[in-house]
Formats: C-alpha cells, sequence, structure tokens
C-alpha cells in the first residue's frame, strides 16, 4: 500500500529577520632579514554565518523516500495555483582558511621585488533545507563540502628594475591552482527541487567535484621616461600580457550529460585572455 501522505515547506516560513554575520581573525608576525627585506607570515579565518539561501517552498515531499513529488505533480503542491515559489532563508554558512606568507625586497641598488604565496582551504554548505522532512534523500539534504571558487594555491612574483638612460623594466608573474566548480547531470531529474545531481543510474554528483586547469600568467611592462623641465615629464609605456601566450581558462562545460563535459568554453575576464600588446604614455607635470 503506497503511503500518499505529504509534508510541505510552506509552514516553515516565518516573519523574523535574520542578518547575516561573519567571524573574522587573523594572527601572525614579520621579521626583518636584511636592512630592506623582510618576511612575513599569516593564518586567515572568515566564517560567514546566516547567508542568504534560495528555496522553492512550493515543494511537498514524501515521507517514506524521502523525495519531493514532481513540480509537475500539482495535486502534492502547497500553493498549486503556482509553480516555483522561491524565498531566501538564512541557512547558508562558508569558513575560509589560509596561510598567506609574503617577502619583500624594499627599493634598493636601483631594484625591487616582492613574492607572496597563499595556501587556502574555502568550505560552504547549507542547513536542511527541509527540516520537516523525515529521512531527506542525500542529494536533497543539508550540504557542506569544498565551495565553488576554492582555489589550493595562489603564488604572485613582482619586481621593477630601474635601468640606465631613464628604461624602466617591471613585470608580475601569477599562479593560480584550478579553482573548484560544481558540476550537474543536466538531467532534470528532481524536478522542482533545485538539485541536478542524481544521476540516472541512481548515483549522486559529489558537490563541487569539478577541479579547473591551473593558471599561469606573466605581464611585463618597459617604460622610458622623457624629463620635460624640473616637475614635468612624458613616460611612454610598452606593455606586454600574458607573455608567454600561456591557455588559461575560467570557465567550463559542468553537464555530466553534455558530450564534451570539462572542455573549457569562453571567459572575457581579462586573467583568460590570450598574448595583448598594449602601447601607452603618461604626462606627469
Amino acid at each position: 500500500m503506497q503511503n500518499n501522505q505529504q509534508i510541505g515547506l510552506s509552514g516553515l516560513v516565518g516573519t523574523r529577520a535574520i542578518t547575516p554575520f561573519s567571524y573574522q581573525t587573523s594572527i601572525g608576525f614579520q621579521h626583518q632579514l636584511l636592512p630592506t627585506t623582510g618576511i612575513q607570515a599569516d593564518y586567515v579565518f572568515s566564517g560567514i554565518r546566516d547567508d542568504a539561501v534560495a528555496k522553492n517552498i512550493n515543494l511537498s515531499y514524501n515521507p517514506v523516500t524521502g523525495v519531493n513529488y514532481p513540480n509537475t505533480d500539482r495535486a502534492h503542491l502547497p500553493y498549486p495555483q503556482f509553480s516555483t515559489v522561491s524565498l531566501e532563508f538564512p541557512d547558508g554558512y562558508s569558513n575560509y582558511h589560509a596561510l598567506q606568507t609574503a617577502i619583500t625586497k624594499r627599493m634598493n641598488n636601483n631594484w625591487q621585488a616582492s613574492a607572496t604565496y597563499t595556501l587556502a582551504y574555502f568550505y560552504d554548505g547549507y542547513r536542511n533545507p527541509a527540516p520537516g522532512v523525515p529521512n531527506l534523500a542525500p542529494d536533497l539534504g543539508a550540504q557542506y563540502s569544498l565551495a565553488v571558487s576554492d582555489q589550493r594555491h595562489r603564488a604572485v612574483f613582482n619586481g621593477i628594475w630601474q635601468m640606465k638612460y631613464g628604461f624602466q623594466l617591471s613585470g608580475v608573474y601569477f599562479f593560480g591552482s584550478g579553482e573548484r566548480f560544481s558540476t550537474v547531470c543536466g538531467c532534470g531529474l528532481r524536478l522542482g527541487a533545485g538539485n541536478d545531481t542524481l544521476m540516472p543510474d541512481g548515483s549522486f554528483i559529489a558537490r563541487n567535484d569539478f577541479v579547473g586547469k591551473p593558471i599561469h600568467r606573466a605581464d611585463v611592462r618597459l617604460l622610458k621616461s622623457f624629463p620635460l623641465g624640473a616637475r614635468r615629464r612624458v613616460d611612454g609605456m610598452l606593455d606586454l600580457f600574458n607573455a608567454f601566450n600561456h591557455a588559461n581558462y575560467g570557465s567550463y562545460i559542468v553537464e555530466r550529460s553534455n558530450a564534451n563535459f570539462g572542455a573549457p568554453t569562453q571567459n572575457p575576464a581579462l586573467n583568460y585572455q590570450a598574448r595583448m600588446l598594449q602601447l601607452g604614455f603618461r604626462i606627469t607635470f
């Protein structure tokens, strides 16, 4: 005999407003190695609480299976006259842990340089979206894992060399390990639940399980200064972005049902562009 009892989310809607807040803390040290060189290291933590999470409250769940009734089954919708009814709840939270290190050499003997390295872990999640539902299906319940945009390693080196005859050479090199992305089935098996991680074979896609490719980027500037009296100067600049033309990607196909799953897609952000050359000038007076 089938149990047709239904439990909905509509009764969970309250009127109390909750403001998101965060815990932030850091501790570190600095030490001067040489008159112009110093090092530092810091542990940084940031934890966001009661962050807003959107939920479709126009759903009911089968208490036996722990799965929502499809939103096409209007007989089981709390508000059958509507389709999706989305409200925000303060159920989200996140935790960021990072070790941030740096070494800096100030300008001396016509050159300066600095290098930074960050080891970080970024987690986020949300509480049970349907606390009144017993035995909620694993892909529909509370979630907590490494978050989208989590990047384990990040390193930056930059330097300036003041050369003769008014020339200056500067550059920055950036390395970032692959960022984390959320993948979905693309199958639409959880109609209305806003979750698409159930595969046709009954397995579940792990949350935010896809890691993109590392990013390598080197930008270089050559500057020539032309003095025009005591307080006036014209600087001519030649900038080369992504000097080694490394293929960097910031977006990917994340639907597992797509034959090209995991392939990179175009991202217009500057960090992912091919090599570019730029000429410019600056007037100081």
